[in-house]
């Protein structure tokens, strides 16, 4: 554990960080001075803000929807035969 957290401090590396805490939070009672390293884990988390739910590119993350899945449009609408399209004829 001792050094997971020491190899997050030096890099930095948001998986890391995250890694610490999740470990510190499954293994309470076998993580000897498990409240100080839970404290340096958290200390880390909130500085580099590694604990915030980012949305990634074109994702809504207020509809909840799992990370990879694709907004699609809900009904269907045939096309309309007037206008410029209309008027087109076949070749």
């Amino acid at each position: 554990m001792e050094k997971l957290l020491t190899e997050a401090t030096r890099t930095l590396n948001a998986k890391l960080i995250e890694s610490a805490h999740l470990v510190l939070q499954r293994y309470t009672d076998s993580i000897p001075d498990h409240a100080a390293l839970l404290k340096r884990a958290q200390a880390m988390r909130e500085r580099y803000r590694s604990s915030d739910i980012h949305a990634g590119l074109g994702e809504q993350s207020h509809i909840g929807r799992a990370a990879g899945g694709v907004s699609l449009p809900g009904g269907y609408k045939p096309p309309n035969p007037e206008g410029l399209l209309g008027k087109v004829t076949a070749v």
